[in-house]
C-alpha cells in the first residue's frame, strides 16, 4: 500500500496559512524490480508504443504524439478463455516492423506466444502463430535478428550505414530469438517455401547443439528444476556473428512438502524432552537462506547457423560471473558500434539492496566487458570470449532505476530516482515536478560524462509515488524517451522524457547548436524511412522559432543532397513531407495570432506533395504517346483538382496585380495566406510540376474528346472532363507559354533561397523581384477568363449574396488526398497521421478488379505512404 505525500503548514509573513508538500519514495515503490510486474514498452520505427494492459491479456498501441491508440486482436484461444491467462510480460517487435511477439503468462497453467503480422496499416495486424509454453519454461526476453544495417550521422556531418548486426543468413524474414526460463536459448523461424513456424532449442548451461528443427506443437525438451532463470539479457553485436546470453538464477521454494531438500522432523522422538539423547538433535539449517537469486551471472556463448538446407545452434557456457546477491533490477548489453577497432561487448548489471526494509535502498552498477582470445581456441567446449569486471559504482542517495545505451551510441544512460523531494504550495498550480535525473556514464569508468547535460526525469506529483518508471524506451531516433509505469496501478499511463543533450560549443551560438542536433536527427530519420515524430515534436516546440525550423529544414535538405546528387528530387519529397508535419504540428501549438500563417505554410507545403503525386500519376498512365483510359475515372478527379488548385493560384495573381497594394508593401502581398499560394510560381520545384501537369491534361482532355463514348460511365466521364477544362477560366495553351516565360526568369536565383522558399511556405523577401515580375505577366496576359475564374456555376445557383472571391468555395467537398475524388464513404476510409488527409485508395474495392495496369502501378506505389510521406491509420479505429 502507498503513502500519500506527506503534507506540511507553515505560516507566512502575513499570517496566512500556506500548504507544502512532501513527498518520500520508500521501497514498495520499486516493488516492480522485486516482483517482476514490469510493463513491457517498445517504440517502434513507425512511432508506434506497443505495451500491455494493467490487467487484461491485451497489448495496447498508440500512435505518437497522436492520442491515436488501438488493441491489437487477440488470438482465439486468449479470446476463449481470457481469464486463463496474465497480461503480456513480453512484447517485441522486429527490425523492419513485419512482425510482433507477445508472451502471455498462464493462471496457475501453461502460457501462450503469440505471433502478429502487419497490413498495410499501421493498425491493421493479424494473428500468425500462437503456442503454449510449459510453465516454469516461459520466455524471459525475446530479441530478433537485423535484417537492415541502422543509419548514423558522424561528428563530420555525413551520413553513414552501421555495419550489421548479429547473424545473417538467407531466410526472407527475421529470426525470432527467445531465453526461456529453463535456461534454454529458443529459436523461431519460417523455413524458405513454408508457412510453418519452426523453433530449435538448446541448454545454456552446458555445451549443446542442437540441429534438429521442431514443429511448433510438438512437446519441447523442458528441465523444470529449483533454479528459474528471471533475467537475461541477448547481445548482438557489429560484424558479430556469435551471439551472447547473459542470465540471472533464482532458486524456488518446493512447491510441495515432500521436495523440500532437507530430511524431515523425526516424530519418533519420546514426549520427555529431558531424556532426548544426542541421536534425536535435530540441526536449525535455515533452508531459506537457499531461496532467492543467485549470486553468479552466468553467460553463454551461441552461435547459430541459419542457412537454406540446414539450421543449427551451438551454446559454449563461459565462467559464471560473480555478483552481489542483491536483487538484480536491471541486466542489459551494451553494443557499441565499431569506430577504430572491433566492437568490445558491454554487459551493465544494476542491483538494489533493501536491507531489512526500514532504511533507504542502496544502488549498485556493475559493468563487464568482454574480450576475445588470442589466439582463438581451438576446442569446442571452450567459448572465445572472455569476461572482465571493469567498474563499479554505488548509489546510496538515489536509486538507479534503469540503464540504456546513451543516444550517441559510445556511452551508457542511467535513471537515478530522488528519495524525497519538495512541492511548492499549491497557489502556484505547478503538477509536474522532478523525480529523477539522467546521467550520461564513461563506459570505461563509469564516471558522469562532462559533455553532457542533465535532463530531469518528470512526474505529476499528484501521483509522484505512482510515476517511478518502471520500464523504458528510446524513440525511434533517439530524440526521446519513453517510460511507463508498474502493471500494479491499473491507472498506469506513458510518460515522454526528454533526454540530455551535448553542451554546445561556447563559441558557436544555441540556436546552430539545435539546427545541428536536429539536422543529424532528421538525416538519419529519412536514410533509414522511419518515422521523423520524435525530431519534429520538438521542432514544433513553440519556443523554437520558425526561421530555425526553416534553416534546420535547409541544412537537412543540402546535406542529402550533396552525399547523394543524382536523388536530389527524391530527398526534396521527403524533406517536404517532414516540413509539412513540423508546420501542422507547431499550428496546434500556437497561438490565434500565428495559427493562420502556419496553417497557410502547411497548406503550401501540401499542396506541392500533391502536385509531385499528381504528376507521377499521370507519367505512369502515359505510355507511347497514349493515355491508358482503363480507368479514366481516376484521371478525370486528378484533373479536376489540377484545374481548381491553378485557379485558385490566378486568383491570389490576380487580386496582388493590384499595384496600389503590391507597391504599399514593397512587391510583397497583403497576407501571409497570399504569400503562400504564391510559392507556387517562385520556385522551379512546383513551378515545373504544375508545367507539366498542365500539358499532360491538355492532351487527355484532346484524347479524350476525339474518342467515342461506347457506354454511359465513359460518356458521364467524357463530358464531366470536358465541362471541367472548357468551363474553367484558363486558356491551357496560352497559359502554359506565359508559365514557361516565368519560368525562365528565375534563372540566377541563388540555391538557398529557393530552398528557404520551398521549405518555409512563404517567398524569400529576395525573391519579391522575381514574384512581382510572375504577378504582372500572369495577371496582364489574355489567359485568364476573370468571369469564369471569380465566379462559378454554384454561386449563381445559391445566389449573389454567396459570392465570394476569397474564400473557399462554399460547395467544395472533402477530396481524396491521394486520387483527389470526393469521398464518398468517409467513414470507411483511412486518415494519414502526419497531414491528416483522408483516402479510400487503400481500401478493397470490386471495381478495382477493373483498374488499369498502369493506374494499379501507381496506386500501390502511394499504398503505404501518403502523398505527403506519411503512413496510413483506420478510421474505424480512430479515437
Amino acid at each position: 500500500m502507498q503513502e500519500p505525500a506527506k503534507l506540511t503548514l507553515s505560516s507566512s509573513h502575513k499570517g496566512k496559512a500556506r500548504e507544502d508538500a512532501h513527498w518520500q519514495l520508500g521501497w514498495w515503490d520499486f516493488a516492480h524490480a522485486l516482483e517482476g510486474t514490469r510493463r513491457p514498452l517498445v517504440w517502434s520505427r513507425s512511432s508506434m508504443i506497443f505495451t500491455a494492459h494493467p490487467a487484461e491479456p491485451l497489448v495496447l498501441a498508440r500512435h505518437f504524439p497522436s492520442s491515436r491508440h488501438f488493441v491489437l486482436p487477440s488470438a482465439p484461444q486468449i479470446m476463449a478463455s481470457p481469464g486463463n491467462y496474465e497480461p503480456p510480460t513480453i512484447v517485441s517487435i522486429s527490425s523492419n516492423e513485419d512482425w510482433l511477439f507477445a508472451h502471455f503468462p498462464g493462471r496457475g497453467g501453461d502460457g501462450a506466444g503469440c505471433l502478429w503480422h502487419k497490413g498495410a496499416q499501421l493498425d491493421s495486424w493479424q494473428v500468425r502463430e500462437f503456442w503454449s509454453f510449459d510453465q516454469g519454461a516461459g520466455p524471459v526476453t525475446a530479441e530478433w535478428t537485423s535484417t537492415q544495417r541502422e543509419w548514423i550521422v558522424t561528428e563530420s556531418g555525413k551520413s553513414t550505414r552501421l555495419p550489421p548486426r548479429g547473424p545473417l543468413g538467407p531466410l526472407q524474414h527475421s529470426v525470432l530469438i527467445l531465453v526461456t526460463q529453463d535456461h534454454c536459448i529458443a529459436v523461431c523461424y519460417f523455413p524458405p517455401f513454408t508457412t510453418t513456424l519452426k523453433i530449435m532449442k538448446a541448454s545454456l548451461l552446458q555445451t549443446a547443439y542442437t540441429q534438429d528443427t521442431r514443429p511448433k506443437d510438438d512437446s519441447l525438451p523442458v528441465s523444470v528444476g529449483p533454479n528459474l532463470c528471471v533475467a537475461a539479457s541477448i547481445y548482438m553485436g557489429y560484424n558479430e556473428t556469435t551471439l551472447l546470453v547473459a542470465t540471472r538464477s533464482q532458486v524456488l521454494p518446493p512447491q510441495r512438502v515432500h521436495e523440500s531438500t532437507y530430511t524431515a522432523m523425526n516424530l519418533n522422538m519420546p514426549l520427555d524432552i529431558n531424556d532426548v539423547g544426542p541421536s534425536y538433535e535435530v540441526p536449525l539449517t535455515p533452508e531459506w537462506d537457499l531461496w532467492g537469486e543467485d549470486s553468479m551471472i552466468n553467460v553463454c556463448e551461441v552461435r547459430l547457423s541459419m542457412k537454406v538446407t540446414s539450421r543449427a545452434i551451438l551454446t559454449r557456457p563461459l565462467s559464471p560471473i560473480p555478483c552481489p546477491s542483491h536483487h538484480l533490477t536491471d541486466l542489459t548489453f551494451i553494443s557499441v558500434p565499431p569506430s577504430k577497432g572491433p566492437p568490445k561487448p558491454y554487459l551493465a548489471a544494476s542491483f538494489v539492496n533493501f536491507g531489512d526494509y526500514t532504511g533507504a535502498p542502496k544502488s549498485e552498477l556493475l559493468l563487464v566487458s568482454f574480450a576475445k582470445r588470442n589466439p582463438p581456441s581451438q576446442h569446442a567446449h571452450i567459448p572465445d570470449w572472455i569476461p572482465h569486471l571493469d567498474a563499479r559504482q554505488t548509489y546510496d542517495d538515489r536509486v538507479l532505476d534503469f540503464t540504456l545505451l546513451s543516444p550517441s551510441r559510445d556511452s551508457l544512460l542511467v535513471g537515478l530516482m530522488n528519495l524525497s523531494g519538495h512541492v511548492p504550495h499549491m497557489k502556484r498550480k505547478i503538477k509536474g515536478g522532478t523525480i529523477g535525473t539522467m546521467h550520461v556514464l564513461k563506459l570505461h569508468d563509469l564516471s558522469v560524462d562532462d559533455n553532457w547535460d542533465v535532463a530531469p526525469i518528470m512526474s505529476d506529483m499528484t501521483r509522484a509515488c505512482r510515476a517511478i518508471p518502471a520500464n523504458v524506451a528510446y524513440s525511434p531516433n533517439r530524440a526521446l524517451l519513453c517510460s511507463v509505469a508498474a502493471s500494479t496501478f491499473s491507472d498506469s499511463h506513458i510518460s515522454i522524457h526528454a533526454l540530455p543533450r551535448r553542451r554546445p560549443d561556447p563559441t558557436r551560438p544555441l540556436t546552430n547548436a539545435l539546427v545541428a542536433e536536429s539536422h543529424n536527427l532528421l538525416v538519419a530519420a529519412i536514410r533509414s524511412r522511419s518515422s521523423s515524430s520524435d525530431v519534429i515534436h520538438a521542432l514544433a516546440s513553440p519556443a523554437v522559432y520558425v526561421q530555425t525550423v526553416v534553416d534546420t529544414l535547409c541544412e537537412v535538405l543540402g546535406s542529402l543532397t550533396k552525399e547523394s546528387p543524382n536523388l536530389r528530387d527524391v530527398w526534396t519529397a521527403e524533406v517536404l513531407g517532414v516540413a509539412g508535419e513540423v508546420f501542422l504540428a507547431k499550428s496546434r501549438r500556437a497561438d490565434e495570432a500565428d495559427k493562420e500563417s502556419l496553417l497557410a505554410r502547411w497548406r503550401a507545403i501540401h499542396d506541392i506533395c500533391s502536385l509531385s503525386a499528381c504528376y507521377s500519376a499521370f507519367a505512369m498512365c502515359y505510355e507511347d504517346q497514349i493515355y491508358d483510359l482503363g480507368d479514366i475515372w481516376h484521371l478525370v478527379c486528378l484533373s479536376t483538382w489540377f484545374i481548381e488548385f491553378v485557379e485558385g493560384v490566378l486568383r491570389e495573381c490576380v487580386l496582388a496585380g493590384d499595384l496600389s497594394s503590391f507597391a504599399t508593401n514593397g512587391g510583397r502581398p497583403n497576407s501571409s495566406l497570399s504569400a503562400s499560394a504564391l510559392v507556387h510560381l517562385v520556385h522551379p520545384y512546383s513551378l515545373g510540376r504544375i508545367r507539366m501537369i498542365l500539358g499532360h491534361v491538355k492532351r487527355f482532355r484532346d484524347r479524350v474528346a476525339l474518342l467515342t463514348a461506347k457506354g454511359e460511365n465513359a460518356q458521364i466521364a467524357r463530358d464531366v472532363l470536358l465541362d471541367v477544362v472548357d468551363c474553367s477560366g484558363i486558356d491551357l495553351e496560352q497559359m502554359g507559354g506565359v508559365l514557361a516565360q516565368v519560368h525562365q526568369s528565375l534563372q540566377g536565383v541563388h540555391d538557398n533561397d529557393f530552398q528557404q522558399t520551398l521549405l518555409g511556405g512563404v517567398p524569400h523577401p529576395s525573391l519579391s523581384g522575381a514574384l512581382r515580375g510572375a504577378v504582372e505577366k500572369i495577371a496582364g496576359c489574355g489567359g485568364i477568363n476573370r468571369a469564369r475564374l471569380f465566379i462559378k456555376p454554384g454561386d449563381l445557383v445559391d445566389g449573389v449574396a454567396r459570392l465570394s472571391v476569397v474564400d473557399q468555395h462554399l460547395k467544395d467537398k472533402q477530396r481524396d488526398v491521394v486520387s483527389k475524388g470526393l469521398l464518398l464513404r468517409p467513414s470507411m476510409s483511412t486518415i494519414c497521421v502526419s497531414c491528416e488527409g483522408r483516402s479510400e485508395t487503400n481500401l478493397s474495392d470490386p471495381k478495382a478488379q477493373n483498374s488499369s495496369a498502369s493506374w494499379r502501378a501507381w496506386e500501390r506505389q502511394w499504398l503505404y505512404r501518403c502523398v505527403c510521406g506519411g503512413a496510413w491509420w483506420k478510421l474505424s479505429y480512430n479515437v
